[in-house]
């Protein structure tokens, strides 16, 4: 939700201290055979509702709304409010008039600058269990704090649901982020250290509700925690996702996939009334380490691609010189070796295989290593060196900038691929 596209949602830039909100949606379902610890949630009472769908399996959305920035909409009534808080008014009215039963939603809502009636600065949270909400106010919050989502995660309508975590929020993919929660004291933050308080095994998916996250380095951070992501890697428009199909969706089946497949088709819908491009992904988390791998092999591939044309793919994702697509990149890889297009071929269809649908791609961060300092891997080399170092175990373009340009305050990652 990055995008200056026109809509019905005004995006307030520069110094103008209004804050918005930003939903995200994450769930994790750990290895095979882990089951998840629910030890201290808290169960909700859970109104009567009408006929029940074929496949009762209870499901369970939990919505981490950042509003503290800078994303305003217009309400229903009009008025220019901040876009977060719209969504949590629309989340509640479509749960509460939900008629599918075994169907909850969470919701943590961090307030921001209120337009109307003063400086807001409260949050709260609310729980919808099969039609009947439940209210908590909450004081000032800071949304990058990881207890908060903790908090939120704790609550159960159900036994045995399946749990979707969305998180609402500016994305910035692999990058640490100045604005996440508005607060011109605080240092950076990293959305790392949200998805880390996700339980292993808690969730079946994460959704991204925000700009820019459908990448290999972030998708690498969930495989113990979820079972998919969706996301896009391009900017959203402030409207974000859609979740107005989701109680009928539920009628007809409760699959994993076909429910996100229904939040992909009513978003996309939207964005292409809009006229903005930002495809949305599916990947299944559990091949992320095969993805991985293969990712590690073919890049050797890209050898003199990278040498010859850099500038052909640092430029292959929207958001500009710092991220590259890898079906373009290894797309590109025709005038190597037999070798080298075998392993191009390869990493394509891992990728391809790991996709929803085969729908789609997935960026990666592209260092810059012949001139000066990386400021975005930089960033996140000092102030998150843990992950810096993983990254860098892990990935080979991440290694090749850890070797060239790494402060010397960072440990050097052992044996990293380049």
């Amino acid at each position: 939700m990055c995008s200056t596209s026109p809509s019905s949602f005004i995006r307030v830039l520069g110094a103008v201290a209004l804050y918005a909100v930003l939903l995200l949606s994450l769930t994790g379902c750990g290895k095979k055979g882990h089951a998840p610890d629910l030890t201290g949630y808290v169960d909700l009472p859970v109104a009567s509702v009408a006929e029940a769908p074929a496949d009762t399996t209870p499901v369970e959305f939990y919505y981490y709304i950042n509003s503290d920035q800078d994303i305003l909409g217009t309400a229903p009534d009009g008025s220019i409010e901040n876009q977060g808080e719209i969504l949590a008014a629309q989340l509640e009215t479509l749960a509460v008039n939900a008629r599918t039963t075994n169907f909850g939603i969470h919701v943590y809502l961090d307030r921001g600058l209120a337009l109307h009636d003063g400086d807001r600065v409260d949050s709260e949270q609310f729980d919808v269990c099969d039609g009947k909400a439940v209210h908590e106010s909450l004081p000032e919050t800071d949304s990058r704090d990881p207890a908060n989502l903790t908090a939120i995660l704790k609550k159960s309508c159900f036994k045995n649901a399946k749990r979707f975590v969305v998180i609402w929020s500016h994305g910035n993919g692999f990058r640490t982020q100045k604005d996440y929660d508005y607060d011109p004291t605080a240092g950076l933050f990293h959305i790392s250290t949200l998805l880390n308080a996700i339980p292993p095994g808690f969730a079946e998916a994460v959704l991204f509700d925000s700009c820019a996250m459908a990448s290999l380095e972030i998708a690498s951070l969930l495989p113990a925690r979820a079972k998919y992501l969706l996301s896009s890697q391009f900017e959203l428009p402030n409207e974000g996702l859609q979740y107005g199909n989701l109680p009928a969706t539920l009628e007809k089946t409760r699959d994993t996939v076909e429910i996100l497949k229904s939040i992909r088709a009513e978003s996309e819908k939207l964005f292409k009334e809009m006229e903005i491009r930002a495809p949305l992904i599916i990947l299944g988390l559990a091949k992320v380490e095969a993805l991985t791998a293969a990712f590690r092999g073919a890049w050797k591939s890209t050898l003199k691609l990278r040498t010859k044309d850099y500038g052909l793919f640092r430029g292959s994702i929207l958001r500009g010189d710092k991220d590259g697509d890898l079906i373009y990149l290894f797309g590109k890889v025709k005038a190597g070796t037999p070798a080298d297009r075998k392993l191009a071929d390869g990493f394509n269809l891992t990728l391809k295989a790991a996709l929803v649908d085969g729908r789609g791609s997935l960026s990666f961060a592209i260092a810059e290593t012949s001139r000066g300092q990386d400021t975005d891997l930089e960033s996140v080399a000092v102030h998150y060196p843990k992950l810096f170092r993983t990254w860098s175990e892990k990935f080979p373009n991440w290694a090749a900038y850890a070797q060239t340009r790494i402060p010397a305050n960072v440990p050097q990652p052992q044996g990293a691929p380049l």
